[in-house]
């Protein structure tokens, strides 16, 4: 993977967690922040990369 494709990857997944959670925070009446929405982003795909780095692993 090239480092422009992981970084668009990253940017689009931390848009993704901020529209869901934006949504979520309307729905369920709790307050909105966007710190913790881009820390969770990452956090996510970094777990989805490692987690994609074993399943695909050649063994």
């Amino acid at each position: 993977m090239t480092k422009l494709k992981i970084i668009g990857s990253l940017i689009i997944t931390i848009i993704l967690v901020i529209i869901i959670d934006f949504f979520a925070s309307k729905f369920f009446n709790y307050n909105f922040s966007i710190y913790e929405d881009i820390i969770t982003g990452i956090i996510a795909y970094i777990g989805g990369y490692i987690g994609n780095y074993f399943v695909i692993k050649k063994k």
